[in-house]
């Protein structure tokens, strides 16, 4: 298993087009899972080892 990397960055909505435009370039092809987190529900997978193409 992959070590897991959490980070946090605060991004002002103005600049939120640049930052995931600059995100996305340096990060294309990287494989990436995403899980959503709920408290109530229940955690979920929504995907699991996929390139990234853009966000």
């Amino acid at each position: 298993m992959l070590n897991q990397i959490e980070l946090t960055k605060s991004v002002p909505p103005e600049r939120w087009g640049e930052f995931f435009d600059q995100f996305s370039n340096g990060n294309r092809g990287r494989y990436i899972s995403i899980d959503i987190i709920n408290s109530e529900r229940g955690d979920e997978e929504l995907i699991q080892n996929v390139p990234l193409m853009a966000i």
